[in-house]
């Protein structure tokens, strides 16, 4: 058996469409997390997005994330991307650096959305 992580024997080629399907999966549910972190009214892509979402409503309390500027918003995303590429590559753990790819996408957007909730004071009265 080879000592070799799995990122490590697959072909560059395989390694980029994993990398871009997990792409493709986290600009598709980033939405449907905001809700569930916030309870925003955010709602998957081809439901509207952020249409829905009470950034747009001026009594009520403005989701942090949704709220950010767009600069902002996409460097998050682009951030997370990033650390899902790392994984793919087997930079960052050696072995089930798929799974770990898979996983950083829920687990760095929701740690990070309640870290900005907490720090903006969403959820305070």
């Amino acid at each position: 058996m080879p000592s070799d992580s799995w990122a490590a024997r697959q072909p560059f080629a395989l390694k980029l469409v994993y990398w871009l399907g997990l792409a493709a999966a986290t600009y598709t549910f980033v939405f449907p997390i905001c809700h569930w972190v916030f309870a925003c009214g955010c709602r998957n892509l081809w439901n509207g997005a952020a249409i829905h979402c009470n950034i747009h409503q001026a009594h009520l309390k403005h989701c942090p994330l949704c709220e950010l500027p767009s600069y902002a918003y996409y460097a998050v995303l682009i951030g997370i991307v990033a650390v899902q590429g790392a994984f793919v590559q087997g930079r960052l753990v050696r072995r089930g650096s798929w799974l770990w790819a898979a996983l950083a996408f829920p687990v760095l957007l929701v740690s990070g959305s309640l870290v900005l909730g907490w720090y903006r004071g969403y959820w305070t009265q």
